[in-house]
């Protein structure tokens, strides 16, 4: 300033000089206003210096450090170089598969993403499927009611029609025999007794259609009909098995037949007189005996006819000997004699069916007294007699037989060793004893049946014992008369069992023995065998079926249904198996129901699953059961099969007791046996549904088939059942009848050999 003057101490100048005068305030004054802009200039290049010196500093620190650490790692001296790069290695590693795990994982979602997608579409199709069912049950239902509907009117219009076209019927009217209407009811007289039949000899009106065919059994210890007793088994067979029967009746105000029990007694046949007299004494005879049924049952081979003499009038007479001047066809009937056993186990003694053919083609033992001198030459002309020339024709061509048919072993003998043999003189006789005869039809294929020489003589108690044995003990028998009547003929049809020939047919025996294949044969022997098991062979079946069980350890009671509203006869004797025997009577004897419908088709076969066969054990010999998948099969098992109920009564009634024994004694073998006696009766093989090899019970702890004896048991029982029918009636098929054939589980060298439908 002008007028005064400033003093500034410069820093560094020491303190000498002073600035003063006007200029120099100016350069002072310049200069600060310059280092006004210099300074956050100056600041701000500090700030950039020491951030990259700080940057510079911590780049040089980094490098010697990795440079160190490269030293330390190329360092071959250093001895944690190695673990080092294991351990990088490994993190490597690491690293890798946690990228691999991390795909995998984006893969699987991915994955699930479109599972979720694809069920969400096929929730959304089936809701819409759900719906469409929902829709078509509503239908379906409404469809169902209107059937328903349609179903009850034809019911009810069918209905309406069946009672517009029936008549109004009631029950008939009750005629007995003590009715005074039967004698509005006369029968037109026959023009002889010998003229007798059904529609003029029987009195129909006595046996209403609704009386259930009431039997009046006359009793033989009130009315003695014969001068003789009866011989006891007789009369023991005859009024066991009547008392057995549901017909039988004690009032004899509603009988409808009358039964009269006669025979030989100990002192023989009584006279013709006193029987006539004591027939036509009986209560119920009135005057001509008609609906009476008189029983002669004989027991010996020299029973005769002893209704010979004899008014019989309308009576209807049942023996085993008739002649042409007795026997009314259609009106009286053979019966055979009784010559079985009380009972028990008829097959004991039996041979068995096969092989078809044995020993002896042809077999013969018997003797005709007239005869015997002639056969024996020595008388050397022929019989005067007709009858004799003929049955000495007849004997020298059987004998011719030995000789021009060489092939074939015959054993034939027309006279007997000793005394002679057993029987009527004017018929062929039985030689040797019982033994020695079965012995040769044991090995007979046919056995010779001669009828008697006098076409009179209808039916001998002799040729029907020859028929007996012969049936007995499988040789099928040859009648040479067809003259002759058999027994039960209305019931057994004899075609099947035998070979009834006329006695000119003799020069063509062999032609027509050799014609029968072994089908044929055992066909024969086995239909002989069921009818001699059946009618033949044993009477009082029930008796003797308690009698076994006496003595069974852990028997508490019998109850015996007695299958008939009327009860047992007072004096019918239990036996006494030390354990009471209890009587259930049914209300009501009906056989209705064996005609209940139960399946369409083969109804006489078992049918179901699962199937097994049988077969021969070549190394050992005997049967053989298998359970393996196979072709053939020749059983169904009864745990999944149906029969009809008729097999079940013919198994718990007519099948062997034998059989039923060893079921009991193994507690097995049941199903086998229900196969045998099918396949014995029909000779058909069981059919087999299904493709299932096997039955399984899930629920079932213990089975009966997982014991070892199993198997063994079953081998046995088939060797025993084939012992006790005298054959294997078991036959093979390969028939089957499956409605999935896919599912068939067969090797692949055994699947064609089945056939379907």
């Amino acid at each position: 300033m002008r007028g005064g003057s400033y003093s500034l101490l410069a820093p560094g100048l020491g303190g000498g000089g002073v600035v003063g005068g006007g200029g120099q305030l100016g350069l002072a004054g310049g200069w600060l206003l310059r280092a006004s802009r210099v300074i956050p200039a100056v600041l701000c290049i500090l700030v950039i210096a020491s951030l990259c010196a700080h940057y510079y500093l911590s780049k040089a620190v980094g490098d010697s450090v990795l440079g160190h650490e490269r030293h330390l790692l190329l360092d071959p001296h250093d001895p944690l170089s190695d673990l080092s790069g294991l351990k990088c290695d490994s993190a490597k590693a690491r690293v890798q598969e946690l990228l691999s795990i991390k795909a995998s994982v984006l893969n699987e979602l991915r994955d699930l993403e479109q599972h979720r997608q694809q069920l969400q579409e096929n929730i959304a199709s089936a809701s819409t499927r759900i719906e469409n069912l929902r829709q078509e049950e509503s239908r379906v239902k409404t469809e169902l009611e209107r059937l328903k509907t349609s179903v009850e009117q034809a019911l009810l219009a069918q209905q309406e029609v069946f009672e517009k076209n029936m008549p109004q019927i009631s029950a008939p009217r009750r005629i007995t025999a003590s009715s005074q209407d039967s004698v509005s009811l006369p029968l037109p007289p026959p023009q002889a007794v010998a003229q007798c039949r059904m529609h003029s000899c029987f009195d129909y009106s006595r046996c209403s259609l609704l009386s259930n065919f009431p039997v009046y059994n006359y009793d033989m210890e009130q009315f003695k009909i014969a001068s003789n007793d009866l011989e006891a088994f007789v009369k023991i067979t005859v009024k066991q098995a009547l008392g057995y029967n549901a017909h039988v009746t004690q009032n004899p105000s509603e009988a409808c037949v009358f039964v009269a029990l006669l025979g030989e007694g100990v002192g023989g046949a009584p006279d013709s007189v006193n029987l006539e007299e004591s027939l036509h004494s009986l209560p119920h005879w009135g005057g001509d005996g008609r609906n009476h049924i008189l029983l002669n049952l004989g027991r010996t081979f020299y029973s005769k006819n002893m209704f010979q003499s004899v008014n019989t009038g309308r009576a209807i007479i049942v023996q085993s000997h008739f002649d042409a001047t007795v026997f009314r066809p259609g009106f009286d009937l053979v019966t055979p004699p009784l010559l079985g056993l009380p009972g028990g186990d008829l097959w004991k003694n039996l041979p068995p069916i096969v092989p078809a053919k044995r020993k002896y083609l042809l077999s013969f033992q018997g003797e005709l007294p007239r005869l015997r001198s002639y056969l024996e030459k020595t008388q050397q002309p022929p019989p005067n007699s007709p009858r004799l020339r003929e049955e000495m024709a007849m004997v020298e061509e059987l004998r011719r037989l030995e000789h021009t048919h060489t092939d074939d072993r015959f054993l034939l003998h027309f006279t007997c060793r000793g005394g002679g043999g057993y029987g009527d003189l004017e018929e062929w006789r039985m030689c040797d004893t019982e033994s020695m005869r079965t012995q040769v039809l044991r090995e007979s294929t046919f056995s010779l049946v001669l009828a008697p020489p006098s076409p009179q003589e209808l039916t001998t108690v002799t040729l029907q014992a020859r028929i007996y044995e012969a049936l007995k003990y499988g040789a099928v028998p040859v009648v040479l008369g067809n003259h002759v009547e058999l027994p039960l003929s209305e019931t057994i049809d004899w075609r099947k069992l035998a070979l009834v020939l006329p006695k000119a047919r003799v020069t063509e025996i062999h032609f027509l023995l050799r014609s029968l294949s072994d089908a044929d044969l055992l066909f024969m022997r086995r239909q002989g065998r069921m009818v001699w098991e059946r009618f033949f062979g044993s009477t009082q079946v029930l008796l003797n079926s308690l009698a076994r069980l006496y003595g069974l350890p852990y028997l508490n009671k019998v109850i015996v249904v007695w299958n008939s509203p009327k009860p047992p006869p007072e004096d019918l004797r239990w036996p006494d198996i030390k354990v009471p025997i209890h009587v259930v009577r049914a209300e009501r004897n009906s056989l209705n129901n064996r005609f209940l419908p139960v399946w369409r088709e083969e109804r006489d076969r078992i049918v179901g699953f699962p199937g097994r066969y049988h077969a021969w054990d070549l190394n050992y010999g005997g049967w053989l059961y298998n359970s393996n998948y196979s072709c053939e099969l020749s059983m169904v098992l009864t745990g999944a099969a149906f029969f009809h109920k008729y097999y079940a009564s013919m198994y718990s009634h007519m099948m062997p007791q034998a059989i039923r024994d060893k079921v009991d004694e193994y507690v097995n073998c049941e199903d086998i046996a229900m196969n045998f006696l099918v396949s014995h009766i029909t000779r058909k093989p069981p059919v087999k549904v299904t493709s299932r090899w096997t039955f399984r019970c899930p629920g079932c702890p213990v089975s009966l088939s997982e014991d070892d004896s199993h198997f063994t048991e079953r081998h046995k029982c088939i060797n025993f059942f084939t012992q006790v029918y005298g054959y294997n009636p078991l036959l093979n098929t390969q028939y089957r009848v499956d409605s999935v054939l896919f599912k068939t589980r067969l090797p692949h060298d055994k699947q064609k050999c089945f056939k379907f439908i």
